[in-house]
């Protein structure tokens, strides 16, 4: 089916690289009205027309302007179809720390949005190869399987695989016992993210600095992941007939 969108774009230029927000319209015929919340949004998703942050809205443009148009999607080729409107943005108030130019906020939000994206895979990653341990314990006992060698590299994977969970998600359960807790990777990205929402100079350089801390997170975590699976796999492939899932 044909999907419009309207589309916000940092140059006249059409090219994937300006696109500062993009967001879904009401395709029927006759007159309509769509509105930008002069925000980013996350170019990952598909983002409807509402406000809600969780659909993937990000920090305020800068002041300047920008250019808006509706697009029609259709059996994968795109197609203008009410021309370029030029929308000038300002502030009401200077905010108490410099803006940034136009350019260097771009590729800031798209490093915000670029982390985000990367968390968000890893934590679907994990939940993956949960599944996948979770079928190789299962399997120990089974007729023709080495059992010891399932117990033994299962639980190692599995040791591996809780303590990158605990950087991913903290270990905030330990609170309840006024034990010292740790903030995860989604705790802190979450901070430096939502905060972003109503700092009309956000990503601030403290912003900047959480997101390098999270992406400096998610590599190490991915490296330690990578070696699980490629163990798990191993183990998985001398047995097709368990037919274990395949982790990536």
């Amino acid at each position: 089916a044909a999907k419009v969108y309207m589309v916000i774009r940092s140059s006249q230029e059409v090219t994937p690289s300006n696109v500062v927000a993009k967001f879904s319209v009401n395709a029927a015929k006759g007159l309509s009205r769509a509105e930008w919340n002069l925000r980013y949004s996350d170019p990952s998703l598909p983002v409807p027309a509402d406000k809600g942050y969780q659909a993937g809205w990000g920090p305020y443009v800068t002041p300047g302007t920008y250019y808006a148009g509706l697009e029609l999607l259709e059996k994968g080729n795109v197609s203008n179809l009410t021309g370029i409107t030029e929308v000038k943005v300002s502030y009401l108030y200077e905010p108490s720390i410099p803006l940034v130019s136009k350019e260097e906020k771009n590729a800031q939000v798209a490093q915000l949005f670029k982390v985000k994206q990367d968390l968000s895979t890893l934590n679907i990653r994990l939940e993956e190869i949960q599944q996948g341990l979770t079928a190789m314990k299962n399997a120990i006992g089974v007729s023709n399987t080495n059992a010891r060698d399932f117990a033994h590299l299962s639980a190692q994977l599995q040791s591996v695989l809780n303590t990158v969970t605990v950087v991913v998600n903290g270990n905030g359960a330990l609170a309840s016992e006024e034990f010292e807790t740790t903030e995860g990777l989604n705790e802190l990205f979450g901070s430096a993210y939502y905060s972003c929402f109503d700092a009309l100079n956000a990503p601030t350089k403290t912003h900047l600095q959480k997101l390098d801390i999270v992406m400096s997170g998610v590599t190490e975590s991915n490296t330690k992941l990578n070696e699980v699976v490629k163990q798990y796999n191993a183990m998985a492939s001398q047995y097709p007939a368990l037919r274990l899932p395949v982790l990536r």
